[in-house]
């Protein structure tokens, strides 16, 4: 696959009520691996809001994508680092 666009519903919910009440990613590690192996990486950053968030990531011949959670908005350690959504958009 192409990847193109990945979507990200940060926090726990996009509920606005819900959404404050985990760790949300504010820095991301997209980790891509074509079907040779070889490995790509882009840094994201996430705006603290509820809601998608896409951008823009270029990978030709996707087959596996890792996502790091490098930094997080109200983390704390009664707290975890949550993403209720992740959707990949591309071509074949």
């Amino acid at each position: 696959m192409r990847l193109r666009k990945p979507l990200i519903t940060s926090g726990r919910s996009a509920k606005a009520d819900e959404f404050l009440t985990q760790a949300r990613p504010s820095e991301l590690t997209l980790t891509l691996v074509d079907s040779e192996g070889q490995r790509t990486t882009k840094g994201v950053n996430l705006q603290d809001r509820a809601g998608q968030q896409s951008f823009d990531v270029h990978g030709s011949d996707v087959v596996r994508i890792r996502l790091t959670v490098d930094a997080a908005y109200g983390a704390r350690s009664d707290r975890r680092s949550a993403i209720a959504e992740v959707e990949f958009f591309g071509r074949q």
